[in-house]
């Protein structure tokens, strides 16, 4: 039993793998808006962001030979969360909660859920109703869906989260909107929370999610290099940089200033 739910798990890493070379390949025919696209990008400060994982990562298995990659120039900057939100749910064993569906996230943990017999659940959320019900086929015992109003963009950011949130949970996905909404829940879930997988959390789009000073309060933080779109996974339980080789420049809380490391 416990090889084929191995075999499973295993399996959908492969998936996930596959998802990102048919995005790559698909190239610029893919494009896609997210919260933190910008009309005037500063290229130069993604290139120096970029420059700098690059270097505080290097050696990294999960880094690219040619350094950290800015693949928003190829459209799929939405899927940049992928690997390190399935590590997180693979090293850990309680429910899961998704700030945030999307056509990466949602399918993939839903894969990932079912492995484990009824004994996780799933909770995806959105406050855009008809497109949380592009996913609805996906319902089940275990994985439920839930329409939260104020995670629609333009309400206010400061509304509290309801009220069945507040449980425990093993891992959080944060990508849900309004932008300027996520360090709010991020505060609001911690005692809770093993460990959240925030997306979104680039130097260049500090300006929109003002996750910095929040996120640097984490006993544990590990930011994923792969991408300049980059993903940063934090906890105050769990050494959360253990589950990735080669992070021993690494300290304990993983900050970017003007591409110094603190």
């Amino acid at each position: 039993m416990g090889d084929k739910k191995m075999y499973k798990q295993f399996m959908i890493i492969i998936i996930c793998k596959i998802i990102m070379i048919i995005q790559v390949n698909a190239g610029g025919k893919m494009k896609v808006k997210t919260n933190a696209d910008k009309k005037n990008r500063n290229m130069n400060a993604e290139e120096e962001y970029g420059k700098y994982l690059t270097k505080k990562y290097s050696g990294s298995r999960h880094m690219g030979l040619s350094g950290s990659r800015d693949v928003d120039s190829l459209g799929w900057g939405y899927g940049t969360h992928l690997t390190p939100l399935v590590t997180a749910v693979l090293r850990t064993k309680g429910d899961v909660l998704e700030l945030g569906t999307g056509d990466f996230s949602t399918p993939i943990l839903d894969s990932i859920i079912s492995t484990f017999s009824g004994s996780r659940k799933l909770y995806s959320t959105d406050g855009n109703l008809p497109w949380l019900k592009e996913f609805a086929n996906l319902e089940t015992s275990w994985h439920i869906f839930k329409h939260v109003d104020i995670f629609d963009n333009g309400k206010n950011a400061k509304l509290p989260l309801p009220k069945w949130m507040k449980r425990k949970w093993s891992v959080v996905l944060i990508d849900q909107s309004p932008a300027q909404r996520r360090r709010y829940d991020i505060k609001r879930l911690r005692k809770l929370t093993e460990v959240f997988v925030v997306h979104d959390t680039s130097e260049f789009v500090e300006h929109i999610y003002k996750l910095k000073k929040i996120l640097s309060k984490f006993k544990y933080s590990y930011i994923y290099p792969r991408y300049t779109r980059s993903t940063t996974i934090v906890s105050d339980t769990i050494d959360v940089r253990k589950w990735f080789a080669n992070v021993e420049k690494s300290n304990n809380n993983d900050n970017y200033v003007k591409g110094k490391e603190l």
